[in-house]
């Protein structure tokens, strides 16, 4: 590299650090329950795993419910569907409206809340149990 290209990259780089605040003290996230006050491998450890679960998996897969909107209007009707991913989305937003960007998000919401609540909490209960 250039000097002057290495000097552009080094002032670049004092710039984003003081923007993104990493010259100043790091704060701590939101704290809902203080560090060391849920112990492992109780009832409240197992409850928090599950609450963990259901949000992680159930919001996330809620959240692309509408690229799965549009995936399955593609393969039902590919000629009208032909424009990319926001293209479609726009197309299906003419057809049906913005609910119809995000039909079938509570189905979703709850079987993937389930799904998250069996992987996060009820696996690390039954490990428990099983030892």
């Amino acid at each position: 590299l250039s000097p002057v290209c290495l000097g552009s990259l080094r002032r670049a780089a004092s710039i984003n650090a003081e923007y993104m605040g990493f010259l100043s003290p790091l704060k701590m996230p939101l704290v809902l329950v203080p560090p060391g006050a849920i112990k492992k491998d109780t009832s409240e450890y197992f409850a928090v795993c599950g609450l963990a679960g259901i949000l992680s998996c159930g919001l996330t897969h809620c959240g692309v419910t509408p690229i799965d909107m549009v995936k399955c209007n593609k393969q039902n009707n590919p000629a009208v569907f032909d424009k990319g991913m926001l293209g479609n989305m726009a197309i299906l937003n003419g057809y049906k409206g913005p609910r119809g960007l995000v039909r079938g998000w509570a189905p979703t919401f709850v079987g993937y809340s389930f799904q998250g609540l069996g992987k996060f909490g009820l696996n690390d209960m039954f490990k428990y149990n099983v030892r």
